[in-house]
């Protein structure tokens, strides 16, 4: 299975967009903290204490199953090649993928004119 993350916007073809305002979208914006380490950074704790919601955990699975179903999942942000938090949102997938025992690479870069 893999995981590609692109830049773009919420009109790449069959990818999920995961920036403002999406229920996966970071709130941490970089002119407010500095960087795209530092927006990631904060991401991946506010992240964390969002699993603990049941409906955005609901969101997580229904990408899990998703990218299952299809074995290719493309999510999309405006920060791709930075630093970006989809990054975040990759290595939750594919911590769920070896809980099944499966391998998930993430694929990062590119423009969304190469997603298929």
């Amino acid at each position: 299975m893999e995981v590609r993350i692109v830049k773009g916007g919420r009109f790449v073809r069959r990818a999920v967009y995961v920036g403002r305002p999406t229920r996966f979208g970071n709130p941490y914006r970089v002119e407010e903290v500095g960087s795209h380490e530092e927006a990631v950074r904060l991401y991946r704790a506010w992240f964390q204490e969002r699993t603990k919601d049941s409906r955005f955990l609901a969101a997580l699975e229904t990408l899990y199953q998703r990218l299952k179903r299809e074995n290719v999942l493309t999510l999309s942000c405006h920060c791709v090649p930075r630093p970006c938090h989809a990054e975040v949102i990759a290595e939750w997938l594919a911590e769920r993928a070896k809980g099944e025992g499966l391998k998930l690479t993430v694929v990062k870069g590119g423009e969304h004119a190469s997603e298929t």
